[in-house]
């Protein structure tokens, strides 16, 4: 079977699992911040590190224009975004939470898990490259 489909498989049943789990009340609302906290700062973590360890750091020239290319492409989204915003007559506050929502992509949280599945390790590596003008953008 394709890896792709089994990974969007096996996270699709990951949700749909919660959220049975959720409606027969054993897990509370108030368990979200703890589960959050174990993929954001355990889980994840853990899942770059491995990946970056095996990595072939033959490659770091190659994937070191990733970042560059992720940086430029949310700017020049960014740019169109907001010509279209400002010519639809959008007010400043929505138009900068739908600007800030499509230049920061939530490509970690459910695109990680889905890259590792459907290219493996090969393929997370480049996704961790890519996404470190995510962080950039959050420090500057």
């Amino acid at each position: 079977m394709d890896p792709f489909f089994v990974t969007l498989i096996t996270i699709i049943f990951m949700i749909f699992l919660g959220y049975f789990l959720k409606r027969i009340d054993f897990l509370k609302v108030t368990d979200v911040n703890a589960l959050n906290k174990i993929v954001m700062n355990i889980a994840l973590p853990c899942m770059i590190f491995k990946a970056l360890y095996k990595a072939n750091m033959n490659l770091l020239p190659t994937l070191s224009i990733l970042p560059v290319v992720g940086l430029l492409s949310s700017f020049v989204i960014g740019i169109i975004v907001y010509f279209i915003l400002k010519y639809l007559k959008y007010d400043n506050k929505k138009l900068w939470s739908i600007l800030l929502t499509v230049i920061i992509g939530n490509t970690g949280f459910m695109g990680y898990p889905i890259i590792l599945g459907a290219y493996g390790n090969s393929g997370f590596v480049r996704a961790i490259f890519f996404d470190i003008n995510i962080t950039l953008i959050f420090l500057i």
